[in-house]
């Protein structure tokens, strides 16, 4: 049976979170599963277990190039979809209840990107998180007044790869892919997709919990992370400045002193703020 929609999962360290997760997938012969695992550490690696157990379910994969990333495995994972529609998740999130019968009316949609309302909590204690407030709002704010001014928003502000529907024939048709950047991988594949797509729609529907924990790489400082975040952001302004209309443009308001005061309030000194303001400049950002 032809495959109607992929699901990519990138793992690392994390295979009881990944079991969770697979469970929340229902099984179906219009659906496959691809899991790529990131050569996790000795003791954390896919169970045999879960690999038996998800078989029919699920394809796993290794990630054999010798770089390492969520955006590697998700490339390898896109290498081998076959589905109509790609669906991504995170090894340490889940899907909700009822997954298929929420996706089912909108799989013959004709848009290209299919936005859904995520949910959130804190992995250790099941209580709400909010980092889902962003994405949530973004959708929202188009369902309930769906103009030119919220869809630019949610298309290029709905920086995730998940809790979203893209159609498979637009990636490769556009050769669109992720960055192998340690964090910030996933910011250009979302934003290519948006700007790719003719047509988008959105739904009120939940079908993904994202989770929060101490220690993950969306939680983690340091300055390394924080540059690398920096330059994606400046790819991103650049490709869209590059390609929007004015009014488009007009509408994200992107400025590049919101990175400056951000590096303020993480404790660099003047000198280092002096550094990415010229680094900003030289790079066509307003600030």
């Amino acid at each position: 049976m032809k495959k109607v929609l992929t699901i990519i999962i990138p793992h690392y360290n994390s295979p009881k979170l990944l079991d969770k997760l697979l469970d929340s997938i229902p099984e179906r012969e219009e659906l496959e599963v691809i899991v790529v695992d990131d050569n996790s550490e000795s003791g954390k690696q896919i169970t045999a277990e879960c690999k038996e157990k998800n078989n029919r379910k699920a394809a796993f994969f290794i990630n054999n190039t010798g770089k390492k990333g969520a955006g590697v495995c998700r490339n390898i994972g896109l290498q081998h979809a076959g589905g109509e529609w790609l669906l991504f998740a995170d090894a340490d999130d889940f899907f909700t209840e009822n997954l298929w019968e929420k996706l089912e009316g909108y799989l013959q949609r004709e848009a290209d990107i299919i936005y859904f309302t995520p949910s959130s909590i804190y992995l250790e204690t099941g209580e709400k998180a909010g980092r889902d407030r962003l994405t949530r709002n973004l959708v929202q704010n188009y369902l309930q007044s769906p103009d030119g001014e919220t869809e630019a928003r949610l298309r290029y502000g709905f920086e995730s790869p998940w809790s979203k529907l893209i159609r498979n024939s637009m990636v490769k048709e556009n050769q669109i892919c992720f960055d192998e950047t340690k964090v910030a991988n996933d910011v250009m594949f979302s934003i290519k997709c948006a700007y790719a797509a003719n047509t988008i729609a959105a739904s009120e529907q939940n079908i993904y919990c994202v989770t929060k924990s101490k220690g993950t790489l969306t939680t983690v400082g340091g300055d390394e992370y924080f540059r690398i975040r920096l330059g994606v952001w400046v790819e991103k302004y650049k490709f869209l400045k590059k390609r929007l209309s004015n009014k488009e443009w007009k509408i994200l308001k992107m400025r590049g002193n919101f990175w400056l005061q951000r590096a303020k309030r993480m404790g660099y000194h003047s000198g280092q703020i002096l550094g990415m303001r010229i680094y900003l400049l030289q790079n066509g950002v307003w600030l």
